[in-house]
């Protein structure tokens, strides 16, 4: 019964920044809601999901990004904007979770294919809301909860089961008020038994019910210290700003001691909430008193008074505490610390995944491999009809470490300029050009590219005169692209050392051209 108590006020809950859709846009909040109208379901992270996976929707989001490019061009306008363009080394945390994939890959626990299909499941709401490696995490853990590599219980972390403790106890007749929930909760969150309508709240305790199992612990199977429950009154004019009955309505709630506290009045003498005017009057919002909630405010005709609801007492934490662990980052930790623990990868693999990514790309295998075909045209011949025999001739690994991947080069010409992107996530040339850049990965780029190059390539300081073409190529399956700039004039005679100078990532990606000689110093 707890369990299943657990799920159903599990569902339709936001986690903490989970349902921020288009955060940075000027809409209002239903505007932006109905910016994915017949995509998003709102499904989110509530441990009933678990089950089918975390933060899973397997029709909404579906089609991953094409479902945001299809969209009105005011809508899109709206929700994509200016590229951010600047480069964002990758966190510990990030690097840790490519690594991890690529060694679950190698050991044939999962393959990329799965890891695509459980993003495109997440739902719509969070395709907008996540970000990149976040989405990763959850749908890594998804397949590791499908395959039973890991449970449900491995990613519940171990202070959701603190249950605090109190020496407090209570007789009939005595001041109490609640205890607010406006701690930083992490993912997933607890199971409570106390409603959100009288956090923060006075009350009198009416009866003393006896000692019960802890249904907190109950919901995950685990047993605890028994604990009191009273049952508590209070005014119902306490409770609703916009309470339209009598002053002695009353409302009797059912809590267990630890959520509750002793009230005493600055003389330390109690009073009968229910009886004394004047301990209401001390209690009033007029007096400057926090109830929890900590901000004094006017509610609209209608409105509860519920002392803030729980999905915005956590957004609001999570606000003022940027550098808290976002619930993906959790399901990484937890994933990742129960995937060694269990040994299916070491630490040692782990670590030394991790210093290979930060190494790849870095030993000029693309400017190596564009140099020498621009001097010579035999091997820019076998270059562009087949890349991964070219790079293997320089002693480079063209697929990609996650995938088998077919390296292909389009040649930048006088009549076509090439620009490279991945719609459906970021497929890129990772073991020739390193890890993708966080603009290739945004979904800015990933939307704008194949709709408005020209707009894009500005944004790069790349014009291109409308005599030629802009083709767009569009990695979605196997093959892995690159460009190959038009070589510079007034670089005759060069060394092929001296030419590898001008080739930068950017330019291979196709958002620039290759450096001016004059300018190969900066």
């Amino acid at each position: 019964m707890e369990r299943m108590r657990r799920g159903v006020a599990g569902y339709g809950r936001s986690l903490r920044g989970w349902g921020q859709m288009v955060r940075n846009s000027s809409r209002n909040a239903a505007e932006k809601r109905n910016i994915f109208a017949g995509l998003c379901t709102g499904t989110n992270l509530s441990r009933k999901n678990l089950k089918k996976g975390v933060g899973s929707d397997w029709k909404a989001g579906r089609r991953g990004i094409h479902s945001l490019i299809n969209m009105t061009h005011e809508v899109y306008a709206e929700t994509f904007g200016k590229i951010d363009t600047r480069e964002k080394p990758n966190q510990l945390w990030e690097k840790e979770c490519d690594a991890l994939l690529t060694l679950l890959v190698g050991k044939g626990i999962m393959t990329v294919d799965e890891l695509r299909r459980a993003i495109e499941g997440l739902s719509s709401e969070h395709q907008v809301s996540l970000k990149y490696y976040e989405k990763w995490a959850v749908a890594m853990a998804n397949i590791l909860l499908e395959t039973q590599q890991i449970t449900t219980q491995d990613l519940i972390p171990s202070e959701n089961y603190r249950v605090e403790e109190s020496a407090e106890t209570y007789e009939i007749g005595d001041l109490v008020t609640v205890v607010s929930e406006t701690d930083h909760l992490p993912w997933p969150k607890p199971h409570l038994r106390t409603p959100g309508y009288v956090h923060g709240a006075l009350g009198e305790i009416v009866a003393v019910c006896g000692e019960f199992r802890n249904p907190e612990l109950l919901a995950y199977r685990r047993e605890g210290k028994k604990q009191t429950l009273y049952r508590v009154k209070f005014k119902q004019a306490d409770l609703w700003e916009m309470y339209n009955g009598p002053e002695n309505d009353t409302a009797v709630v059912e809590i267990y001691g630890p959520w509750l506290r002793p009230f005493r009045r600055q003389g330390g003498k109690q009073t009968q909430a229910t009886t004394s005017e004047d301990t209401r009057d001390h209690f009033n919002h007029s007096q400057g008193v926090d109830l929890g909630h900590g901000h004094s405010h006017s509610h609209g005709d209608g409105d509860l008074h519920t002392h803030g609801s729980r999905a915005q007492t956590e957004q609001d934490a999570i606000d003022k505490e940027e550098q808290k662990e976002t619930p993906p980052q959790i399901v990484f930790r937890l994933m990742k610390a129960t995937v060694l623990k269990k040994n299916i990868i070491s630490p040692q693999e782990l670590r030394k995944r991790v210093e290979e990514l930060e190494t790849m790309g870095h030993n000029q295998e693309g400017p190596r491999m564009i140099a020498r075909a621009w001097v010579d045209e035999d091997y820019k011949n076998l270059l562009l009809s087949d890349a991964t025999k070219a790079a293997a001739e320089l002693g480079i690994e063209a697929s990609n470490n996650t995938a088998p991947t077919v390296l292909t080069v389009m040649e930048n010409t006088p009549q076509v300029h090439n620009l490279v992107v991945c719609t459906l996530c970021s497929c890129y040339p990772r073991s020739i050009l390193g890890l993708a850049p966080a603009w290739y990965k945004s979904r800015s780029y990933r939307s704008r590219a194949i709709r408005e190059p020209r707009e894009v390539l500005k944004e790069f300081g790349t014009y291109i005169d409308h005599h030629m073409r802009v083709e767009v190529h569009d990695s979605t399956a196997d093959l892995r692209y690159m460009v190959m700039p038009q070589r510079p004039e007034g670089t005759e005679g060069w060394s092929e050392s001296e030419l590898a100078e001008l080739v930068t990532r950017d330019s291979m990606i196709g958002v620039t051209t290759a450096l001016d000689p004059k300018n190969r110093s900066s």
